[in-house]
């Protein structure tokens, strides 16, 4: 009896329940109650109608023409007012009513109108319809609400066709004219406080109507829609493309002729059956086991085809063959955090359970490492796949990372992890729905596919045909793994039918009707086999929409709240977040399950299909849909930030686009930062208050000079500017710009902007945003070799970040002032402030500053003349640098690797550093460090006397030093180039120039190195006196502030010119001896090898 308790209440007649019970009235019983009945019952004369009413909806027409039987054990009840449905719509009018109203009395018009609408109402209620209205003699009724079908369409149809069979039959006889359309509708109570009345509104509402008034009498016209449902069952004549009023665009109309004598298959692709793609899955897998290598399968079709069930099959073959199986499912909205595709193989491979906490996966972690699954240099990666945070050993490492790095760092380790586990035994991956992977999650199984073809590795991936990411590019990065694709076609008749089979409770002609209108797609025959389990219907829907509502509306209120609730959530929920967004304290979901709606995953639930899912959203009202979005933002709010910025836009929220602007932030603080940039373009699409524009403008061009993207960049904190609309938005602006102009090298415009935020800052009384600026103009000073100035902006950036209580800004402005003190050639100075930077960078774990430093501690301890520990740096450092992806930290670490092999004659090994200085500043867009990497290449090709190939290196160079930042480098490769000078003429011109650029302001590894190779060069070609005025410059230069390294270049050409010059004696012994003994200790074999023979003239 709860049953019928259920469907009256879903009539509106819930009151009577209590008496239905009372006098054990069940679904047997309830077709033959009769209006007496009703009546001693004590129903009211308007609720024995309604009842009635309601009982004929249940009962079949008795004529050919009527519909499958459904006998229904369970009726449901009526689906509440207030939804989006698919329904078909029919209307029907008398033809030359007004003439023969003109021939009869008003009585005789009365009558016969009452049995006209008595024979219309009777046929449209014996084949599911419902009547909406009548309008003079014209009736509307509705297919699809408020309750569904599976076969909406088909019943309207015949319900038209058994019409114009009744009125032939009257004396006289009467014709009709009818118009059937098919769309999605407004379905609700409509009209006042004081009358209102369930009736459904849309554009297929007014279709229907415009092709009633085109049918001539005893036609019916329906539409495309229509005709695509029912064109199986019945014949029609097309009519082509009519403009309807109201509608845009003219639309495909048809006549319809009648009923086939037998249905007719859907036209399609070519059949395929499933055991032959399974056979074929079968054969790649036996030829993995069999030679030990990997293989590649991608299994191909359109949504509901069946490629779930083939990998189902194929995955129990391959568990029985020993093989380990692991899955992915790639979602395109819903998943949460830890869900999606990688993180599920990373913790199947790991043997994590679902649902596990961070003890549980910090353990899975360390005992992959311990057993040899994961490598230990790879834990920093495989913590970012399992989503934890990073202990404090890793942090500053990941800190320091690039967007790039952290992302082939991630793949990387899942790659060799998969590798791992397939060296221990036999393995499949399966990925299904690749079409929602986005690029970085295309990247890593990419990358997988890479590693497969030497280990006994099968990977499987489902995608739809539409929007399969596989393409050449992605191709070419696997184009060593056996690839084969499987395109995958409707189900053939016999196959289907040991589908239906599974239903046993299906009628032989039910399995045969399903599976012939299923059109050999699994998913619609699976869907309309259930239905038919449930209620005996056995028809085709116009789309899944149609069957998913039928489904619905055999739900109880509460559970239909649910169902549409969960699949706002997505395809993917659990039972406490329907609940929430319901406003109940619990909710087990237990009935979806039941009804095959939902299939339990973990902790977590997923709709049987996402299409199913896709069905139910589409039944939601505007009003309630952005609603329960709201709720679903509120359910999300402590704990995924993208999603819960995702759920306010759909709920036309106005805080969306602040709360995509927190999400991004927090995607750039976990170094995601393509991540973080689409969801900043997603909330710019929304608009949103000024201050929030303003923010993500700014965020957008920090993400874009992150990215390389420096144009772009300046372009975001341009318009930042125009829409700056206070004194500190402006400042942060402007900091903006100038940071952009710094990397393209655009110091005049850099400065002036930097001139603004400084008097801004003040006026503000922020000393954060003013050490920001000091800091940044001492990086603008630092290349262009302004050293006073340099030091005195990096003075200001520690005092001011030390006032504003932030110890980021002030270690950075330590690295600063390292800068400062490199740049004016105190080299000592520079290299304890290095190593305080650096230090303090460590124990902050503040990486990025450690990774930018590190380089200049490497650097100024090679210049100090601890080149053991400058090494060591050096090569640590790099290390750090590469995994970070910091182009520019590597530049530098390259550079001082250079210089020391070249100063050791490991000319090889040198010239393989100069060259990933020059890849690195192409990749960066840096002229003047691209300077760097030539120049050593020339240098090294004139120690190997190719003096050709050093010129063209040497030209080369001094071009890409040309400009305002010459000083950076433009003296020391002037130096260089004089020594390869073609006459003293040239070489005479190229050193005055250094000495003029040098007196200008240069930064003091130029007059380091121009004094070095000035010194050789004068060696070379007998200038003493150049010998001499040159080793006085750099004395001056370095003032009191001079290291053993200046020593040595300095001592070593004065002892070698006195040597040139004739002077014989104990004490240039000495010196050279002990420019000998600083030469051997450090390696220095080439300059080693002119003091030997210096020494052996005094022999």
């Amino acid at each position: 009896m709860t049953d019928v308790k259920r469907w009256l209440d879903g009539v509106g007649l819930g009151k009577h329940a209590s008496v239905f019970a009372a006098n054990d009235i069940g679904f047997d019983v309830l077709p033959e109650l009769a209006e007496d009945d009703l009546k001693e019952l004590g129903l009211s004369l308007g609720d024995r109608k309604r009842l009635l009413a309601a009982i004929r909806r249940l009962g079949d027409a008795p004529s050919e023409a009527s519909p499958p039987r459904e006998p229904a054990p369970d009726p449901p009840p009526a689906a509440a007012p207030g939804t989006r449905r698919q329904v078909t719509i029919l209307f029907a009018d008398l033809s030359g009513f007004t003439e023969l109203s003109g021939r009869l009395d008003a009585e005789e018009v009365h009558a016969l109108l009452q049995r006209y609408f008595a024979a219309v109402d009777e046929t449209l209620h014996a084949f599911g319809g419902a009547i909406d209205k009548h309008i003079g003699d014209a009736v509307m009724a509705v297919f699809g609400a408020p309750l569904a079908h599976s076969d909406d369409p088909e019943r309207a149809v015949r319900a038209a066709l058994e019409i114009h069979r009744r009125l032939a039959l009257f004396e006289p006889p009467l014709t009709g004219h009818i118009g059937i359309a098919s769309g999605q509708v407004v379905a609700n109570r409509t009209g006042s406080d004081s009358f209102a009345e369930y009736t459904v509104t849309g554009a297929s509402v007014n279709l229907a109507a415009r092709l009633q008034d085109r049918a001539g009498a005893g036609e019916t016209l329906i539409s495309e829609a229509v005709w695509s449902s029912v064109r199986t069952i019945s014949e029609a004549d097309p009519v082509g493309r009519v403009a309807i009023k109201g509608i845009a665009e003219p639309v495909e109309v048809w006549r319809l002729a009648g009923l086939r004598d037998r249905p007719e298959g859907v036209a399609g692709r070519p059949m395929v059956g499933r055991r032959r793609e399974l056979r074929q899955l079968a054969a790649i897998l036996a030829e993995c086991l069999a030679e030990k290598a990997g293989q590649l399968v991608r299994v191909r079709g359109e949504p509901g085809i069946g490629k779930t069930r083939l990998i189902d099959a194929f995955q129990g073959e391959a568990q029985a063959a020993g093989v380990a199986c692991h899955s992915g499912l790639v979602l395109d909205f819903g998943a949460g955090k830890g869900r999606d595709a990688v993180p599920a193989l990373v913790r199947s491979l790991l043997d994590i359970p679902l649902g596990s906490g961070k003890a549980v996966r910090r353990a899975a972690a360390e005992r992959g490492v311990e057993t040899g699954l994961v490598e230990a240099a790879d834990l920093v990666h495989l913590n970012g796949l399992l989503d934890l945070p990073q202990p404090p050993a890793l942090k500053a490492l990941y800190d320091a990372m690039d967007n790039r790095t952290r992302q082939e760092g991630r793949a990387q380790t899942l790659a060799s992890l998969v590798v791992a586990a397939g060296r221990r035994s036999p393995v499949l991956l399966r990925i299904e729905d690749i079409h929602w992977a986005d690029a970085e999650l295309l990247g890593q199984l990419g990358a997988i596919a890479a590693r497969i073809p030497d280990g006994t590795i099968a990977m499987v991936m489902t995608t739809r045909i539409e929007g399969d990411p596989i393409d050449v590019a992605w191709r070419a990065l696997v184009r060593d793994c056996p690839f084969t694709t499987i395109d995958l076609g409707p189900l053939r008749p016999e196959d289907a039918m040991a589908l239906a089979g599974q239903y046993a409770a299906a009628s032989a002609e039910t399995a045969r009707a399903c599976i012939e209108r299923a059109a050999g797609n699994p998913l619609f025959l699976d869907q309309l086999l259930q239905n038919a389990f449930e209620s005996g219907a056995a028809g085709v829907p116009g789309s899944v929409q149609s069957i998913v509502q039928s489904r619905m509306d055999k739900l109880a209120p509460v559970d239909r709240d649910a169902l549409q609730a969960a699949a706002v959530f997505g395809q993917r929920f659990t039972a406490a977040a329907v609940a929430h967004a319901l406003g109940l304290e619990a909710y087990d979901c237990a009935v979806l399950l039941a009804q095959n709606l939902v299939r339990p995953e973990g902790d977590q639930l997923l709709f049987v299909h996402a299409l199913v899912r896709d069905g139910v959203y589409e039944t939601l009202l505007r009003d309630r849909r952005q609603a329960l979005h709201r709720r679903a933002a509120d359910w999300y709010a402590a704990s995924d930030a993208v999603l819960r910025a995702r759920h306010l836009e759909a709920a036309g929220d106005p805080g969306a686009a602040a709360a995509y602007l927190a999400a991004a932030e927090e995607q750039l603080a976990a170094y995601r930062y393509d991540r973080a940039l689409g969801l900043v373009e997603a909330a710019r699409a929304l608009g949103g208050p000024t201050e929030v524009r303003f923010a993500l403008l700014c965020l957008e061009g920090e993400l874009r000079r992150m990215l390389a993207e420096s144009e772009r960049s300046l372009a975001c904190f341009g318009e930042a500017l125009d829409l700056a609309a206070t004194p500190e938005q402006e400042c942060d602006a402007r900091i903006g710009l100038a940071a952009g102009m710094r990397i393209l090298d655009r110091f005049d415009a850099a400065f002036a902007e930097l001139d603004r935020a400084t008097t801004l800052a003040g006026a503000l009384e922020r000393p954060d945003r003013a050490a920001q600026v000091a800091y940044l103009r001492g990086n603008l000073l630092f290349p262009l070799g302004r050293t006073e100035e340099c030091r005195a902006a990096h003075e200001e950036a520690l005092a001011l970040g030390r006032a504003a209580g932030s110890a980021r800004l002030e270690v950075q402005a330590l690295g600063g002032l390292g800068d400062a003190n490199y740049v004016s050639g105190r080299i000592r100075s520079a290299h304890r402030h290095f190593e305080d930077c650096v230090a303090q960078a460590r124990a902050h774990d503040f990486g990025a500053i450690l990774v930018a430093n590190a380089p200049m501690l490497a650097w100024t301890a090679i210049l100090v003349g601890d080149f053991a520990s400058g090494s060591a740096s050096a090569e640590a450092a790099l290390q750090a640098a590469e995994q970070a992806g910091n182009d520019r930290a590597a530049i530098i670490v390259y550079n001082a690797l250079a210089f020391l092999e070249t100063a050791r004659g490991r000319l090889d090994a040198a010239a393989r550093h100069a060259e990933e200085i020059v890849r690195l500043s192409e990749r960066l867009g840096s002229a003047r460090f691209g300077s760097y990497g030539l120049n050593h290449l020339a240098d090294l090709c004139m120690a190997q006397g190719a003096r050709t190939a050093a010129r063209a290196h040497s030209a080369r160079a001094k071009a890409l030093a040309e400009g305002p930042a010459f000083g950076f480098c433009g003296p020391w490769i002037l130096a260089t180039s004089a020594r390869l000078a073609e006459s003293a003429e040239a070489a005479r011109a190229d050193l005055e120039r250094g000495e003029a650029a040098l007196g200008a302001g240069a930064v003091a590894h130029n007059h380091f190195f121009f004094r070095h190779e000035a010194l050789q060069y004068c060696l070379d070609n007998g200038d003493l006196e150049g010998v001499e005025r040159h080793a006085r410059a750099f004395e001056a230069y370095l003032g009191g502030e001079t290291t053993d390294w200046t020593d040595y270049v300095v001592g070593r050409a004065r002892a070698l010119a006195a040597v040139a010059g004739g002077r014989r004696d104990e004490a240039l012994r000495a010196d050279l001896e002990r420019c000998l003994g600083f030469a051997e200790s450090r390696q220095l074999g080439p300059s080693a090898e002119a003091i030997r023979a210096a020494l052996q003239l005094l022999a």
